[in-house]
């Protein structure tokens, strides 16, 4: 079961990240990864065919998350799929090209802290740095409304005005492993605009 997430930018380095966790007692549980690739129509399909990502979260490595078009909250536009859908995609060349130039990677560090992961890495833009994300998960629920004031005061007094409450956490009742893959997206969309 996954726990309810919430994912953000912060301005503040990986270490200084990892020195506050370390100083509230948190172990070091080993490394993460998240990767974003986003795949845009070839020429002469443009009109019909949407734009999408491929993500992918050392969580779930045999699951494939997908959002298609642009982001919106009412509309889910998203899906899961075994990792060998990433095969189907190369398959697709005519109607779907790899942007490689948008590709995002974030690696870094997980700890924990009781019934608390913080996953910590910095976020890389083909070979450009473009910040540092956080994680924080709350493992013993998968009900946001059982754990959404817990989740903020945490981040609140880790990164006191830093992050801003997700929308998504007040979407729907269970909180689903895709929607952890969504704010990434939003996050790495944002982080994309700033570069042009």
């Amino acid at each position: 079961m996954v726990g309810v997430t919430w994912v953000f930018e912060t301005s503040k380095s990986v270490n200084a990240v990892e020195g506050a966790l370390e100083q509230v007692g948190a172990e070091k549980i080993g490394h993460y990864s998240v990767d974003c690739t986003p795949y845009s129509p070839s020429e002469g399909v443009q009109g019909s065919v949407q734009s999408c990502y491929l993500l992918h979260h050392s969580y779930c490595p045999e699951s494939s998350f997908i959002h298609f078009g642009v982001m919106d909250p009412s509309k889910k536009t998203a899906a899961t799929a075994d990792r060998g859908f990433d095969l189907v995609l190369s398959k697709l060349s005519k109607g779907l090209t790899p942007d490689t130039a948008g590709k995002f990677e974030v690696t870094g560090s997980e700890y924990k802290v009781a019934d608390f992961y913080f996953r910590v890495g910095g976020a890389v833009m083909n070979t450009v740095s473009k910040g540092v994300i956080v994680e924080v998960e709350y493992s013993a629920s998968a009900l946001p409304s059982q754990c959404g004031q817990l989740l903020a005061e945490v981040v609140e007094q880790l990164f006191p005005g830093q992050a801003e409450k997700p929308k998504i956490l007040a979407l729907h009742q269970e909180f689903i492993m895709s929607d952890t893959a969504e704010q990434y997206l939003k996050i790495f969309q944002d982080m994309r605009k700033k570069a042009t």
